[in-house]
C-alpha cells in the first residue's frame, strides 16, 4: 500500500485516488489460501466494480473457506518447521531474559539492559 503512495507522489498523481485504485484491486482479487476476495469474507458477497467478473463454477460456502484456509496453513506451517528445523521451547521457569526496548532514537539500545525472569508459561507464550 506504501509503494502504491509512493509511486503517486513520484508520478505527480492524487495519492488519495491511487490509493483508491489500489485498494479495490486488492479487496476484488481473490487470496491463495481462501480461494475468496477480502470482500467477500468479510460481508459475504462479491464487491462490485469496474473490473470483468470472474464467475466461479460454484458458490463458496463459508466453511469450504474455512476449510481450506486451515489445510493450506497446516501445510505451510509444516512447510517452515521442516525448513527451519523447528523444535521445543527450552525456556524454563526462573530462566533470565531480556526484553527489546522501543526505539526513541538511533543510540537508544535495542534491549532494556535490566534481565527479567520468567514467572510462568503457557504452551509455547512466555507471558511479559
Amino acid at each position: 500500500m506504501m509503494k502504491s503512495i509512493q509511486i503517486a507522489h513520484i508520478e505527480w498523481k492524487d495519492w488519495r485516488q491511487e490509493l483508491q485504485i489500489f485498494l479495490t484491486a486488492y479487496r476484488t482479487t481473490p487470496q491463495m489460501t481462501t480461494r475468496a476476495t477480502p470482500f467477500y469474507l468479510m460481508f459475504g458477497k462479491e464487491m462490485r466494480s469496474k473490473l470483468p467478473d470472474l464467475r466461479r463454477e460454484a458458490l463458496i460456502t463459508n466453511e469450504k473457506v474455512h476449510d481450506c484456509d486451515w489445510s493450506r496453513k497446516l501445510s505451510q506451517k509444516e512447510y517452515v518447521d521442516a525448513k527451519r528445523i523447528a523444535g521445543a521451547s527450552e525456556v524454563e521457569i526462573g530462566d533470565k531474559f531480556l526484553l527489546s526496548n522501543s526505539k526513541t532514537d538511533k543510540l537508544s539500545p535495542n534491549y532494556d539492559p535490566n534481565p527479567c525472569k520468567v514467572m510462568d508459561r503457557k504452551g509455547g507464550e512466555v507471558p511479559k
